[in-house]
């Protein structure tokens, strides 16, 4: 199963949140307070959190097929293979490459914090 994350608030000695969520009851969570589990906007900085809006609004605009709409015969798979190798590279651009070496460090050092943190607390 994977992980979610989601903000809410005790209320009685019991947690509320927000949405609705799509888990069986009975499903066992792990509960952590706000001052231990970091906020995305701790993590990034203000031009990082604008691109990263913006890019969801971008993601808004594509029209993805569903998985009925995907044809599995030869030919669609071979005009499917023909379209990807159609887009061009993306052009070297070393400042971006930097930008994302040190995104991705961090990040690393995030989850290796995150994990060893879960050894030292006994958190599965």
């Amino acid at each position: 199963m994977s992980s979610m994350l989601l903000k809410g608030v005790i209320r009685n000695g019991r947690v509320e949140v927000a949405e609705m969520i799509d888990l069986p009851d009975g499903t066992e969570v792990v509960v952590t307070t706000k001052s231990s589990v970091p906020e995305v906007d701790d993590l990034l900085s203000p031009e990082e959190i604008t691109r990263m809006q913006l890019a969801k609004v971008r993601l808004k605009s594509f029209d993805f097929m569903t998985e009925d709409e995907q044809g599995d015969d030869p030919v669609f798979v071979q005009q499917w293979i023909d379209d990807l190798r159609s887009i061009p590279p993306v052009p070297a651009n070393p400042e971006k490459e930097d930008e994302w070496r040190v995104w991705e460090e961090k990040m690393r050092h995030f989850n290796v914090d995150a994990v060893r943190k879960q050894f030292e607390e006994g958190t599965p």
